[in-house]
């Protein structure tokens, strides 16, 4: 069996001011899109795993950083969400242990492991909230990020 995450990004349910320049990349490309207030959802699907390195074309700091983490402990990425090219959110299923997500922002990144059910928050650096929810499983590990700006 392919291990696959499937990831939902939202604007919040709060008053959300601000748009972004959404990336989603996966195993099979990338794909760019508006989030902004008007918008309902756009999701990708990304089977386990990318290696090489993907990511030299994006070549920000951030996707370096978050990069260097997960490789680190050996993981690698299943989705990844860019907002304005400097703020990414990785979702990963792993073949060993939980599920989990890496914030990386100006060079930091935070990891977070997720049962099903269970949200972690993050705040940019502007204090933007940025919810991250792994719902019930279906075929996929399923997140969703709620971006609150």
């Amino acid at each position: 069996m392919i291990k696959s995450t499937h990831v939902m990004v939202k604007p919040g349910s709060v008053i959300f001011l601000q748009s972004f320049v959404l990336t989603l990349g996966t195993s099979d490309g990338m794909a760019t899109y508006k989030l902004d207030k008007n918008s309902k959802y756009f999701e990708a699907t990304g089977t386990y795993g990318w290696f090489p390195n993907p990511f030299g074309s994006w070549g920000t700091e951030a996707m370096k950083a978050l990069w260097a983490l997960i490789t680190s402990f050996g993981g690698q990425m299943d989705v990844v969400a860019a907002f304005d090219g400097k703020i990414m959110v990785s979702c990963n299923n792993p073949t060993f242990g939980y599920p989990y997500t890496v914030f990386a922002e100006n060079g930091d990144a935070r990891r977070h492991n997720y049962y099903e059910g269970e949200q972690h928050v993050y705040y940019d650096s502007k204090g933007r909230l940025f919810k991250c929810t792994r719902n019930v499983d279906t075929g996929n590990k399923e997140f969703v990020i709620e971006v609150c700006a």
